[in-house]
């Protein structure tokens, strides 16, 4: 009879024991280092995608240096994520919509809760969320050993997948100093509450009288900006203005101007700063700037039309032929004009005005109509369904007259129609409309008026 040779149940039961143990103690190992992997990883593509931030973001400052930059200001900060992630997404109301409630560290200790840290918080695209503290200044300083100095930094703390868990400082949840060279380091002090938790005192007995390294870390003062003055000012008569405060050098401030009627601003004159349109951008120093106005009205008191001043309205006396032909031969209506009319008003016009060049264009009463009617004017057809601005019509003079249901005035021009010069180019001014014409005569009849170009 053949002998089987085989395993016992106690030597299987054994061996699966072992395989057991084995997998218990080095699973878990397994696991973590995996997690681990995969965190720092994640944490390496953050750092990578804040650093290249910071670098185009230095690039486009045109400096190497972000105290040169307005990073160091509230506005700054959130400007900088803002811009320069656009995969970034702003936080709720409060910090629990981006970071978990509670942080420990690797002992288990409990850290401080992250809206006593910081009060600014982004989530990325891939999940990351990061803080930071957005107030004017720096966080502090540190001593950076690649400089031997004492170096401004930004703490800015972040966890690498949001809420999820483990939230332990050093696996997912890191806090980095950002320098002013746009670098990120790793600030490896876990953040603490500023609580005491055990108040008994301490063994006082020195343990060791070598004396320590003095060099410092992180007691130093809080770097302040600097801010300088800017004080805006204008005539009074201009205006008022404002943005007058102070301000971090490379901030840019936009000036409000609120002319008083009949004056407009024109330009900002700078001492200590420069200016651009509206817009100041702080140097070193306090700054000193004056808005400049310039007057709206004419020196009749009345408001420049199309950029020119005009008499008010008249009735012009018609001139009689003779005088029409001696008028046109001495050049005072400035236009050889063939008179052909017993009397000719539009010939009066060009005469007392000095001129045609004298008289409003098309151009000129398209804009005095808007005035007029406080609305946007077509130049080349009729605009319908407006209301007459009866202050603004007073303002020029302009003497409507109601004839079979039109109430109406016809305003001169100093050109002709192409065709010939015997076709008066004119706007009329309607109760609720107004149009542009061209009449054939010497405009005797009808409500005809005209204005007159000013110096001025």
């Amino acid at each position: 009879m053949r002998k089987v040779i085989a395993f016992t149940l106690a030597e299987t039961l054994i061996t699966m024991t072992i395989i057991g143990v084995i997998a218990a103690l080095t699973i878990p190992s397994l696991v973590n280092r995996y997690q681990q992997k995969s965190f720092d990883t994640a944490k390496a593509k953050f750092v990578s995608e804040l650093s290249q931030g910071f670098t185009r973001y230095l690039a486009d400052k045109n400096t190497n240096d972000l105290k040169y930059t307005p990073f160091a200001t509230a506005n700054g900060k959130r400007s900088f994520f803002d811009n320069y992630f656009k995969s970034a997404t702003k936080c709720g109301n409060t910090l629990d919509d981006c970071f978990a409630a509670d942080y420990i560290d690797t002992n288990g200790t409990a850290l401080a809760q992250m809206n006593t840290l910081c009060n600014d918080a982004y989530t990325l695209k891939d999940g990351a969320s990061v803080c930071i503290m957005a107030k004017d200044g720096w966080d502090g300083k540190y001593y950076d050993a690649r400089t031997k100095k004492n170096e401004n930094y930004l703490k800015v703390y972040y966890d690498i997948n949001g809420k999820n868990k483990p939230n332990i400082f050093g696996r997912d949840y890191y806090v980095s100093n950002i320098v002013t060279d746009g670098s990120l380091i790793d600030n490896p002090a876990a953040p603490h509450s500023t609580t005491p938790s055990d108040t008994t005192p301490s063994d006082t007995t020195p343990s060791d009288t070598t004396p320590t390294d003095t060099t410092p870390s992180d007691t130093t003062p809080a770097y302040t900006v600097p801010k300088y003055k800017l004080t805006v000012t204008t005539a009074a008569t201009c205006g008022t203005v404002d943005g007058s405060g102070t301000y971090a050098e490379g901030e840019k401030i936009e000036v409000g101007t609120y002319p008083s009627t009949g004056h407009e601003f024109s330009s900002l004159s700078p001492s200590g700063c420069s200016a651009s349109g509206n817009v100041v951008t702080m140097g070193a120093s306090d700054c000193n700037v004056v808005a400049n106005c310039k007057s709206t009205l004419c020196s009749n008191g009345l408001p420049r039309i199309n950029g020119k001043c005009f008499s008010k309205a008249f009735y012009p006396t018609g001139l009689s032929t003779s005088e029409c032909n001696q008028a046109s031969n001495n050049g005072e209506l400035g236009v050889s004009y063939t008179c052909r009319f017993t009397t000719d008003r539009w010939a009066g016009a060009a005469k007392t005005c000095g001129g045609i060049d004298k008289m409003p264009t098309p151009s000129d009463l398209t804009a005095l109509a808007e005035y007029v009617y406080d609305s946007s004017i077509s130049s080349s057809g009729s605009t319908s369904g407006l209301t007459l601005n009866n202050s603004h019509v007073n303002d020029f003079g302009l003497k409507f007259v109601s004839d079979s249901g039109y109430y109406y005035v016809y305003l001169l021009t100093g050109e002709f129609n192409s065709s010939d010069q015997y076709h008066i180019k004119n706007r009329g001014f309607f109760k609720n409309d107004t149009s542009p014409h061209s009449y054939e005569g010497s405009c005797n009849g009808g409500n005809f008026q005209a204005m007159c170009v000013l110096n001025n």
